[in-house]
């Protein structure tokens, strides 16, 4: 079975600037081991295209499961969670690895679509 990577970018303090409690990142830590088996937790994130640029406003957890619907629909509703818990206006949740379930999607739905069409010509 394929597997696919989520990057969650937290943010280090509160849009007001104050620091967020660490109960918040220990019980982040509990809920992605509980519904996803694990993380990988880096506190000292690169990001950048082509550049380096070290980010201290954030940290980067990353999360590798399965290919399947379920953790898809469970980093849908975990990030706005986290936007809710951590008073944030945005959380970034990029979901790495195989589109294979999109395009399987995807030409269903052509296919679907093409027995409509042709229906309609008989």
């Amino acid at each position: 079975m394929t597997r696919v990577t989520y990057k969650i970018l937290v943010p280090v303090k509160y849009n007001n600037g104050k620091d967020i409690e660490v109960a918040h990142y220990e019980g982040i830590k509990r809920e992605l081991i509980y519904g996803c088996g694990g993380y990988i937790w880096d506190p000292n994130p690169n990001l950048g295209a082509g550049r380096e640029y070290t980010e201290e406003n954030l940290y980067v957890i990353s999360v590798n499961v399965p290919d399947k619907l379920r953790y898809d629909i469970f980093m849908r509703f975990y990030g706005r969670l986290l936007e809710y818990r951590l008073l944030q206006k945005c959380i970034w949740i990029e979901r790495l690895g195989s589109p294979a379930r999109i395009r399987t999607i995807l030409s269903k739905l052509f296919l679907l679509l093409y027995q409509i069409y042709t229906e309609k010509e008989n």
